[in-house]
């Protein structure tokens, strides 16, 4: 935030200049405005970045018209700023008409249009998951179209890119996430599987991303109580976390809090009391005794106590 510090003023005195010179509305103003609201953006001062990524958008429409891809990228600019602020509505709407535009100017398999579907996805996820559980209806509508979105990504990337492209990886554990809040176990956990393998194939067994997904399969089991399964992949997901992470790592210690909770429900009570204990003192180092996650692990012990 530092280094953002120090860029925002040349940008915004060189956005003055540019306006001297060029006027407003020229492409090379239009330029520093992008690069202003991504850097307001970057700052998480998303207000400003919205003001600026609106303005983008009509400078372009209005110079460029609305297909060419500049105009396309500022809309797909201000709708994930929408996201970010949880303006959901604005945000659907918006992607879905930068789609239905992208697709007619670029086809359906268009690098732009596979992202912005995908970010389409993201927000309609994150609506669902906002509104739960106050508006269930809404909740179902945004994960039932959130399903459909990420089922046509996933097939979209599988075929341009391959199975093991981290950008379809990225999808399959998006709508593996989908799939866990639909209630759809199985076809999430064929995806997750199906993550596990790539990741293994590609990145190796103890890669940090390979370890994410080993440990996020097990965590899923042991929400449905199924902890004898849950421990496999738990105990897999601590190996390879002890190896590739260092000592106070907070990931590490949330697949201890899962591995101990697990043990706990098999009633393993002695090989899951030390797990907890140390998932705690991670937790309370690194994050303070106050934090949620720390007086969780804390009543977790004491239920074993």
């Amino acid at each position: 935030k530092a280094k953002f510090a120090e860029v925002e003023p040349v940008l915004v005195q060189a956005l003055k200049d540019h306006e001297r010179l060029f006027g407003r509305r020229h492409e090379v103003t239009a330029m520093t405005i992008d690069n202003l609201a991504q850097l307001y953006s970057m700052m998480e001062r998303r207000e400003e970045a919205i003001t600026l990524a609106k303005e983008l958008m009509e400078i372009r429409e209005g110079t460029l018209g609305p297909e060419r891809i500049e105009t396309i990228s500022a809309m797909n600019t201000l709708a994930s700023l929408y996201g970010d602020t949880e303006q959901f509505d604005d945000c659907e709407k918006l992607y879905d008409r930068a789609i239905a535009t992208c697709q007619k100017a670029f086809g359906v398999d268009h690098p732009l249009m596979l992202e912005m579907k995908g970010n389409l996805g993201w927000c309609l996820y994150h609506d669902a998951m906002t509104n739960q559980p106050a508006n269930q209806e809404r909740y179902k509508d945004r994960l039932a179209r959130a399903r459909v979105v990420d089922e046509e990504i996933l097939a979209a990337r599988t075929r341009i890119l391959g199975d093991e492209h981290p950008e379809t990886g990225n999808v399959r554990n998006n709508l593996a996430t989908v799939y866990r809040e639909l209630k759809m176990f199985d076809e999430a956990d064929k995806l997750q599987v199906k993550d596990i393998e790539v990741s293994v194939r590609t990145l190796g067994e103890n890669h940090p991303d390979t370890i994410v997904s080993i440990a996020n399969m097990g965590n899923s089991l042991r929400s449905r109580n199924r902890f004898a399964e849950a421990v496999v992949y738990l105990e897999r997901a601590l190996k390879g976390a002890r190896i590739s992470h260092p000592k106070d790592y907070q990931g590490t210690a949330f697949i201890l809090g899962w591995y101990g909770s697990s043990l706990r429900g098999l009633a393993r009570y002695s090989e899951g009391e030390p797990m907890l204990i140390e998932a705690h003192g991670i937790i309370s180092r690194t994050l303070g005794e106050k934090h949620e996650s720390a007086q969780r692990t804390a009543l977790d012990v004491q239920r074993l106590c």
